[in-house]
C-alpha cells in the first residue's frame, strides 16, 4: 500500500500493522486511513507519561524515505543500521541479548544489553515479493534458536542462530484446522513451541522432532507464555464474587499449583497480561487500564511484590512492547516519544 505522506510511513506502520492489528487495510481507504493514525499520532504527543521513574536505554530514529537511514544512539556513540521501520516484538535472552522484529525492513536485529544497547548483529529472512513475511513475535531459545511467528503466511518459522531456516510450525493436520491470528509465541523448557490464536482464542502447543512439527494439543488461553525454571507456566481466573484475577502457576499437563498472588479490578475497563519471567522466578504482570498501566512483579511463593509504572500512550502499549531482562531482574516499556522509537527501564514505584 502507497502512502503519500512520507513523513509518518514508520509510525504507520508501527500502529497500523502491530497494535491495531485487527485492522484492516482492504476495509478503508488510503485517505481515512491516515487521517486516523495522524490523529492518534496528535493524541500520543499530546498524551503526558503518567510516570516520571525510567531510565531511558536507547532510542531508535526512524530515519527519512529519502535516504533510508537511521541510526541507534547509544553511549559509545551513533551506529547507522538502516532505518528502524516497524518493530513488532522485543526479547531478551540468558545472555542479556535483546532481539528486535524489525518487521518492515525483514529482519531481527541483536543489541548487547548489558552493554548498553550497543548493535550485535542483524539477521535477515525475506526471500522474494511472493513470499513477504509479516514477523509479529519472536522466541529464542538458549542454543540461540530463533521462533518468528509469521501472521501473513500463518506459521511459525524456526530459524538457526545463524539465520538459516530450519523447521515450519502450524501446517493442518488430522486434529488441526490452521492458525487464523498470531498474536504471542513462545518455547518452553522442553523446546515445545506455544502459539496463541487471537481470532481463534486458543493456544496451542507443537512439539518437534528434527525438520518436523506436530500439534500437540492445547493450554488455557489465559495461560502466559512464559515459564518458570520447572518449566510451569502462569494462567488466570477472573473470579465475579471476590471481583479479581487470581493467577496460578501450571504446568503443561494440566496440573495446577497453589495461588501465587490475587489483583483487585479496580475498574471495568481493567485488564491484566503476563510480561515475563526472570532467572530467579518472578512473575512480572502487567495491570491496564485506561490512563493507568503498572507492571506488579511477585515472587514465585507471592510472599515479595514489587510495582513499576508504566508508559501510558495511545495505541503504543501492547504487551509485546514491554520485555524482561531475566539476569538484571528488569522490566522495559517502548514508547513513541513524538519522532523516534524509544526503550525505557522501569523503575519501582513502591
Amino acid at each position: 500500500m502507497h502512502i503519500s505522506d512520507l513523513k509518518y510511513i514508520p509510525l504507520v506502520l508501527v500502529l497500523l500493522l502491530l497494535v491495531k492489528s485487527d485492522v484492516s487495510y482492504a476495509n478503508a481507504s488510503e485517505k481515512e486511513e491516515l487521517k486516523k493514525v495522524k490523529a492518534r499520532i496528535s493524541d500520543a504527543a499530546a498524551q503526558p507519561l503518567k510516570n516520571a521513574a525510567v531510565l531511558k536505554v536507547a532510542e531508535f530514529e526512524t530515519g527519512t524515505a529519502e535516504n533510508c537511514l537511521g541510526v541507534l544512539k547509544t553511549h559509545t556513540g551513533k551506529v547507522p543500521f538502516g532505518m528502524f521501520n516497524a518493530p513488532s516484538s522485543f526479547f531478551v535472552d540468558e545472555k542479556q541479548n535483546l532481539y528486535i522484529i524489525d518487521c518492515r525492513n525483514y529482519r531481527i536485529s541483536v543489541f548487547d544489553l548489558k552493554e548498553k544497547c550497543d548493535f550485535v548483529k542483524s539477521i535477515n529472512y525475506f526471500t522474494d515479493k511472493e513470499h513477504i513475511a509479516h514477523m509479529i513475535d519472536l522466541a529464542v531459545t538458549p542454543d540461540g534458536s530463533i521462533y518468528l511467528g509469521d501472521n501473513k503466511n500463518l506459521s511459525v518459522v524456526k530459524f538457526s542462530s545463524l539465520g538459516i531456516p530450519e523447521a515450519v510450525f502450524g501446517a493442518k493436520e488430522k486434529e488441526f484446522s490452521g492458525l487464523k491470528q498470531i498474536n504471542e509465541i513462545a518455547v518452553d523448557k522442553k523446546n515445545v513451541l506455544y502459539v496463541k490464536d487471537y481470532v481463534q482464542r486458543k493456544i496451542f502447543k507443537f512439539a518437534s522432532n528434527g525438520k518436523k512439527s506436530s500439534y500437540d494439543g492445547e493450554i488455557a488461553f489465559t495461560s502466559g507464555l512464559c515459564f518458570f525454571s520447572d518449566n510451569a507456566h502462569p494462567y488466570f481466573e477472573f473470579h465475579e464474587d471476590s471481583k479479581s484475577w487470581k493467577v496460578f502457576a501450571a504446568l503443561a499437563d494440566g496440573e495446577v499449583e497453589k495461588m501465587i498472588t490475587e489483583i483487585k479490578r479496580e475498574s471495568p475497563d481493567q485488564n491484566i497480561q503476563f510480561i515475563g519471567i526472570d532467572s530467579v522466578d518472578n512473575l512480572y504482570i502487567k495491570s491496564f487500564s485506561r490512563g493507568a498501566i503498572e507492571i506488579i512483579r511477585v515472587s514465585r511463593d507471592g510472599k515479595t511484590v514489587d510495582k513499576f509504572a508504566g508508559h501510558n500512550q495511545p495505541d503504543f502499549d501492547a504487551t509485546r512492547f514491554f520485555f524482561v531482562d531475566p539476569v538484571k531482574k528488569s522490566v522495559y516499556a517502548v514508547k513513541y516519544n513524538g519522532k523516534n522509537i524509544q526503550i525505557d527501564e522501569l523503575l519501582k514505584t513502591k
